[in-house]
Order: structure tokens, then sequence, then C-alpha cells
């Protein structure tokens, strides 16, 4: 690839009014393997210049800094974004999207839903905050953008996955509901053999106990009484005070047959940064290869977390 007819060509896209063609031309150039640090850098700066908003420009420069800490343009685009625009400045914006229908409220209290439709038959799965977020495993969803939500045998909604973790065997599946009614979240640290109950849709309750004895999979997890599972996990653990201690996941030992499951710290944790996330304003997207949700513009075809190629319907959504 010519670099420097790259960007020339982006600028001229950019110098008449062309900035999706110029995007287009300047996330090539970055994703080509081949590229220098120096060009990449150069192509954040200009590819600041097609976006609208402040939040995708500060990205952008971000980016640029992290190749080339000391590059000019890009410490004067974040320097120019900390001030506050002028009262006399107009920006160019997108016009805003048209109103949301209003979220319906999901009164009834749910201790565990059915979550289906997945490649590994179907699991459990919570509600972990107000706006309709529920918790479950990645074993569960897989490699899937939506899967459907049981509330009970009459009521099936569509969720999409918002993010998911391999490493963590976690998901977080967006519903429409704001939910007013959620389970409390235990603030204790478990002790040994603390009797728990784990709830799994469409099963009774199951009875087991945290053991100190399982092979430790690192901070955040800890080991059960059980050693089977009766679906692809997500199961909530409840305390005796009916507070949820954790989730059941799919990971498990080798040497022992104890079944493993996530603290409810960990799981907080881990929706705290994804609600950050989306809370910087930034277009986000999620990848079903690594389930992780990096910024980045519908022109791209590739992920910048893990390289997998998106298929067109994850382009379009």
């Amino acid at each position: 690839m010519d670099v420097q007819h790259a960007l020339q060509t982006a600028r001229a896209h950019l110098t008449n009014g062309l900035p999706r063609n110029a995007q287009q031309v300047l996330w090539g150039l970055i994703e080509h393997l081949a590229t220098p640090r120096e060009a990449r850098a150069a192509a954040f700066v200009m590819l600041a210049e097609s976006y609208y908003t402040r939040a995708e420009q500060r990205a952008c420069y971000g980016e640029a800094l992290q190749l080339m800490p000391a590059h000019p343009e890009a410490l004067a685009g974040i320097n120019r974004l900390s001030q506050p625009p002028s009262p006399n400045t107009q920006t160019l914006r997108p016009p805003p999207p048209p109103p949301s229908a209003p979220r319906p409220q999901l009164i009834p209290y749910y201790r565990v839903v059915g979550i289906s439709d997945g490649p590994n038959s179907a699991g459990s799965g919570f509600f972990i905050s107000p706006d309709g977020i529920i918790a479950t495993t990645r074993h569960v969803v897989a490699h899937c953008t939506h899967v459907t939500v049981k509330l009970d045998d009459a009521q099936h909604v569509q969720g999409t996955v918002l993010w998911s973790s391999p490493t963590l065997d976690l998901a977080f599946i967006e519903t429409p509901y704001t939910v007013l009614s959620l389970s409390a979240h235990s603030q204790t640290v478990l002790v040994p053999h603390q009797p728990l109950t784990a709830y799994a849709y469409g099963q009774t309750q199951q009875t087991l106990a945290h053991v100190p004895n399982g092979l430790p999979l690192g901070a955040g997890w800890f080991s059960t009484t059980l050693t089977e599972l009766w679906d692809a996990g997500g199961s909530p653990i409840f305390s005796a005070a009916n507070a949820i201690v954790g989730m059941i996941t799919r990971n498990c030992s080798r040497l022992q047959p104890h079944v493993y499951a996530l603290s409810i710290q960990t799981i907080l944790e881990a929706l705290r940064r994804v609600q950050a996330e989306t809370a910087e304003g930034l277009p986000r997207r999620y990848c079903p290869s690594c389930g992780q949700r990096p910024w980045a513009d519908m022109a791209r075809r590739l992920c910048p977390c893990c390289g997998a190629s998106f298929s067109e319907d994850w382009l379009i959504r």
C-alpha cells in the first residue's frame, strides 16, 4: 500500500466533504500490517477530522498518542478538546436519532430467567441492573449476538448480547425492560461450608456450599459442592439471607469434581466497566468472536481486539 497516496486520497475526500470515504481509506491504512507507526498516527489524527462528536475525536487523538506519545498534532487536538467550546462556534452534527419508545416496566420479581437459542443448550440468568441487563455465562451465548430470554413459559423476549468474556465465562444480555424488583447483592465474604442455594430456570433449587479445597482459578472465583450442571450455566446462587453471592459457571477442575462459581463482586465490576464504556459516548460494537465491545467505525471490517472478520449482519446493526 502506498501510504502517502492513501493519506493524500483521504485528505482530498475530507476537502470535498466526503468524510465516510475518508474513513474507509484511513481505517484500511491503519489496519494494514505493513503501515509504519508514524503513518498510523497521522491517519488517526486525520481520522479525528472526519468525526462529529468530541468523544470520537478524543479517541482518535488518543490512539495517535499511543503510537507516538509526542505527536504534536495529536497533543494540540487533545488540548483543544479539553477547552470548552466557544458559544459562537457552530459544530456540524449528525441528525438526532428518532425518539425511542418508552421501555416497558417489569414489575413482577424474577429470581431466575431462562436463556435459549444458543448453540450449547439452554441456560439460566438473572437481572443484574435496573436497566434490564441480564448476567449469564459466555457458554450460554457462545458466538450469538441475539438469544431468547424466557421470563416464564408464556413471556419471551429477544435479548441482545452486550458483552462477554470467555475467560470469566460471563456474558451480559440487554433486554428492553426497566426492572423494578431486583435481587439483593451480598456484601459479605463467603466462609467455608456456608450453605447456599442455586436456582436454574425450569429446575428445582439445588442446595450447595462453598468449599475451600477446590483448585483456585484466581480472584473472584469460589468452588462449590456441586459436581454436575443441569444446563449451560448462569444460575444465580443465593445466601441464607436471600442475597446473590455469585453465579454458576461451566468452569470446573479436571482433577476434582467441583463446579466453580463467579462471585457477585466480580460480575458487578465487569458490569461497571461495560456501563462506563456506554456512558463515554463512543460508537461501540459487540464482537461475537472475542466478546468485547471495541470502539469501531462502521467501515471497519476487522475487530481491533481480536482481528476477527465481522459479518455483514454485524455491520448493519
